[in-house]
């Protein structure tokens, strides 16, 4: 897992970040989710089946848990990604009303619900 730094884009309006695939992001963007997540005891596991994720808190925050807890980050700023590249793992740990946004290699990915 590591942290990408995505360009940031500020004014007195506030601020602005973008991404492009394979630039930006480490890998060619084959699939986009959000996730909302509106209680904070839930719990997400992705199976990886040999994709990359790219993780981006559009607001709230929350923890990233490698399997096995190999690694473990918190992500709060949303011009911060969380990359994770062919590894299973979970989020948790989230702020009230927190989005995310999934962006992802594969077409399809497996995410379960454990709560």
């Amino acid at each position: 897992m590591n942290i990408i730094k995505l360009p940031k884009i500020t004014d007195t309006r506030g601020s602005l970040s973008y991404l492009e695939s394979n630039r930006h992001v480490p890998f060619i963007i084959a699939s986009v989710k959000l996730l909302p997540v509106k209680i904070e005891t839930e719990k997400y596991l992705f199976r990886n089946n040999n994709a990359d994720f790219l993780l981006l808190p559009l607001c709230g925050t929350f923890k990233l848990a490698e399997k096995n807890a190999e690694a473990e980050c918190i992500a709060d700023e949303a011009d911060k990604g969380m990359h994770v590249s062919k590894k299973d793992f979970s989020i948790s740990g989230f702020t009230e009303n927190t989005v995310i946004l999934i962006l992802c290699s594969k077409p399809d990915f497996n995410v379960r619900l454990e709560l």
